[in-house]
């Protein structure tokens, strides 16, 4: 085993995780569904879509599905689906860095 020498340099480094790296670049965004109601038979979708020739790749860091109802429901998760029914855009999209100035902004595609 080699002895430490006080001359040898050290790199120092320091981890970031990922989330936080996209937060201070500003390319790190939170977003939900509007209000989806399903019921008697019915099914319903909320999803994530990046649009083909976005030249945006996509980071996916949490997901969460919530019930407000006492009826219990079975969710699931695609990706990369075919995409029944007709889309809606929601607007409640906002970039996780507010300190940053001027926000950041969701593109346009």
């Amino acid at each position: 085993m080699s002895k430490w020498n006080q001359n040898d340099q050290f790199i120092k480094a320091v981890d970031i995780p990922n989330p936080l790296f996209q937060s201070l670049q500003g390319k790190y965004f939170v977003g939900q569904t509007e209000t989806i109601q399903l019921g008697n038979g019915k099914n319903a979708w909320g999803g994530l879509v990046n649009p083909c020739y976005s030249n945006v790749d996509l980071f996916v860091n949490a997901f969460t599905i919530t019930n407000h109802s006492s009826q219990p429901f079975t969710a699931e998760i695609w990706f990369n689906p075919i995409l029944p029914g007709t889309a809606m855009t929601s607007n409640k999209v906002s970039p996780a860095n507010t300190a940053l100035s001027p926000l950041p902004r969701k593109s346009k595609h």
